[in-house]
Formats: structure tokens, sequence, C-alpha cells
């Protein structure tokens, strides 16, 4: 029954009233909607995809099920991860081994990193003389820490599956209106609050608007100022690689930094929902896909990729040579991103409209969690 949810919208009426609309439907968007809604408030959520999610959504594998669409990392933050566990009522499992970054032949455990970042950043306020930027940063940014034993980084068992079909019954549960595959490209500020219209010519009115840095929106009009919205489209591309094989050594998730092709590989074995033989290994990696194009190899694209992909894995010795491929499968997912200056040119407009930051998952969490308990 949830999997129909991605595919249907509550019926809309032409300039219906709303209190709140959310333009995106991610985890936050969608935790805010839900506790505004249980509040009281009339909410609508817009998403020009057919699934509830944003980025956190899981498709069709061939016949190994439902596996996420892309690379994925839970930051560390021990309130966000409780109150996810909570809230969504998640099975959430530790990553094994912990997550990394690569670079040649050198690792640095993603724990680690976050300490050098934090000696960064608190050596350049220091320079400064900026005392109290860096006492703030150090009290209240969760990134900021010297964590001599790593921590344990944690995710749903199920991946981004788990967290999306938990949103899809949060939102199935509460009075809040869906409208997807719908594209809002203008908002008109008005008496009492905003039009939002469409790219099929529908309108909405809504009192206050949440949008996050990824809404495709192009044009903002508030008052006699205009904001022609200026973005930049990536395409997350990703390939699904089933290997009739367990891996050499055993990842979690790795951030590459030296190679031209890939940028991201996952293992997501533990993520299998259906029965098949033992011994099978899924592997998800994020490929820069402009850079494919320039690979002289004879093949198709998708061919040169996948040969590049397990090269590199065989190189790396988490793969044998010659492995027996099973399955391999390519998606991509655009994404849209809003420039930072205009992000803060929006959210100086006034309390009628602002842009939630959603990029990184936990923290931005973290940064909502004392609203969302005062709410509650």
């Amino acid at each position: 029954m949830l999997a129909d949810l991605r595919l249907v919208s509550l019926p809309l009426r032409q300039m219906e009233k709303f209190d709140h609309t959310y333009i995106g439907t991610g985890p936050i968007s969608a935790i805010d909607a839900c506790i505004k809604s249980k509040a009281g408030a009339k909410v609508l959520m817009v998403d020009e995809k057919a699934q509830l999610g944003g980025a956190w959504v899981a498709i069709n594998v061939g016949h190994y099920g439902r596996l996420e669409i892309g690379c994925h990392i839970w930051s560390y933050n021990k309130e966000a991860y409780d109150f996810l566990q909570t809230y969504f009522d998640l099975d959430l499992i530790a990553l094994a081994p912990q997550p990394f970054f690569i670079k040649g032949k050198t690792r640095l455990i993603y724990d680690h990193k976050n300490g050098l970042t934090t000696l960064k950043n608190s050596a350049r306020y220091l320079k400064q003389f900026n005392f109290k930027k860096l006492g703030a940063y150090l009290r209240h940014h969760p990134a900021a820490r010297f964590p001599l034993i790593p921590k344990k980084y944690l995710y749903p068992k199920g991946g981004a599956r788990d967290l999306q079909a938990a949103i899809e019954k949060k939102i199935a549960a509460s009075d809040i209106a869906t409208a997807m595959q719908t594209k809002i490209t203008t908002l008109n500020k008005v008496d009492n609050g905003w039009e939002l219209h469409t790219d099929e010519g529908e309108s909405y009115f809504t009192q206050n608007i949440t949008l996050t840095t990824t809404s495709a929106v192009r044009e903002i009009n508030y008052q006699e100022k205009s904001i022609q919205l200026r973005h930049r489209y990536l395409n997350y591309t990703h390939f699904h690689i089933v290997v009739k094989d367990e891996l050499l050594k055993p990842c979690s998730y790795i951030r590459v930094l030296d190679d031209k092709i890939i940028h991201r590989i996952s293992d997501i074995t533990y993520q299998l929902e259906t029965k098949i033989d033992e011994g099978y290994s899924v592997i998800l990696v994020g490929v820069f896909d402009a850079e494919l194009d320039k690979l002289e190899v004879e093949g198709s694209e998708d061919e040169v990729a996948t040969k590049y992909i397990v090269n590199y894995l065989v190189n790396k010795d988490f793969l044998a040579k010659n492995p027996s491929l099973a399955y391999t499968q390519k998606n991509k997912f655009e994404t849209t991103y809003i420039a930072q200056e205009q992000v803060d040119a929006i959210n100086a407009l006034d309390e009628s409209i602002n842009v939630m930051a959603t990029t990184d998952l936990i923290y931005g969490v973290y940064f909502k969690l004392k609203d969302w308990e005062t709410t509650t």
C-alpha cells in the first residue's frame, strides 16, 4: 500500500488556501510539515518528482528488489540519530568498517577528517582574533570536535528505502495535502501570503512557504523586488553493480578524492530485501557523468563506465580479477542548487518565506531540533 503513495497526490482545487507550503518532500521538510500539521496548520507539500523523499528514495534494481538510488551517508550526531530513530521508528545500524576518504594509498576515516576540519576552522578564527565566532563554532556546530576514538556512524538497515517508507507512512497518517509531479516556477507575494504558480498554469495560495536549497523555482516577486533565481544543475549518476562474489575486503562508504570518473562507492549488499544465492555483492558507485564522454574506449557509454568501475575496484583490491558480473544498472537523479547569495536574499525578505538547509541531513535535523521540541 505504501508504494502506491509515491504516485498519488491528493486532489487540490485551484487557489486552494494553505497555512504552510513546502517545495520539496525530503526528510527534514516532511518532519517540519508533519509537526506543523499536527499543531493544526493546513499544509501542502509539492514535489516535481513522482516519489516522496527528495534524494532519499529507492528504485527497482533488476530482480534484486528496491535499493537506494545513490550513495548516501549520515554525518555523526547522537541527538539527530536518536530523534530520527524515534520519530521514524527506524532500525539504525553501525556502518562497518568506518566510512573513509581515499586518495591513492592514503585513507582517512570520516571522523578524523572532522577533527582536521575543526582544527583548520579554529585556526582561521584565531588568526582573525575572532574569539566570539570561535566559541560559537566550538559550542554549537555538530561537526566541531576532536575525536580521538572515531564515533560509530549509523545508517538505516534498509538504506534510503527505509527512510522513504517512514516518510510515506508519516505523510499518509497526517492531514497533509500533496501535489506530486508538480513544478512550482513562480512565487508572488500578495496580501497575507504568497501565490504559487506551476509550469502547467495552476495556482495555489499559502500564507507561509518553505523552500529547500534544491528547489527549482525560477522567479520570486516580492513587492517591487524580483529575484530571478540562478541554479546549478547536477546529474547525480550512479551505477548499481551486482557481482557474483564477495568483496575481498569490506567497505561501507568511500569518498574518492583522486579519480577523474569515480567520486563515491557504497557497499549496499546489506540492503538486499529479496532472497538470492549467498555470495552476491551489490556495489553502488557514483560517477562524474560529464567525464565519461572523454574516455576514448570502444563500446557504449554504459559498457565503458561499467568496465572502468570494475577495473578500479579490482585495482583497489575490493574485487578479485575477472569478477563475474550478474547485473548492472545506471540511473540519474537530477538536482538543482540555488546560489548561496540568493538563498540569503530570500531569507532576508520576511518571516513568511525561508530557504531551509537540507544538503546534510543529520546536521539539518540537528539545527531544527530546538524548533521541533518547542512546537511539540
